[in-house]
């Protein structure tokens, strides 16, 4: 089984191809029931917005639309700097699963599955 080092990536903490395809820059949803917003409101009010419902989203920043929440070079060394109140989007996505290997497959990450940008 091949392993795959989350911290050297960061593929999955950007907008996806399809969402990008369609406009949509709303990708990651903070709910009511997320920690994030329930106990670190004024960091959420920070990192993310409303969208046209009033639902709340993780802003993406950069060329490569990647999670404000994202520190660090994707591909070479990347933090998650709310990691312990991450979304439960975020936490859906494992290593080496189908979303994961979407992600780093993408043509604007540049990453082939399983190995660091160079």
């Amino acid at each position: 089984m091949r392993r795959f080092d989350c911290q050297s990536c960061g593929a999955c903490c950007c907008n996806t191809e399809r969402n990008r395809s369609i406009g949509n820059r709303a990708y990651i949803e903070v709910t009511r029931s997320e920690r994030l917003y329930r106990l670190h409101r004024e960091q959420l009010r920070g990192l993310g917005f409303r969208d046209e419902r009033g639902l709340w989203h993780l802003r993406l920043v950069g060329e490569e639309q990647r999670c404000i929440a994202l520190d660090g070079q994707i591909g070479v060394r990347v933090a998650c700097t709310i990691y312990p109140q991450r979304p439960g989007g975020c936490k859906k996505v494992q290593p080496g699963d189908d979303e994961c290997m979407e992600a780093r497959r993408s043509k604007r990450v540049g990453l082939a599955a399983g190995l660091r940008k160079q």
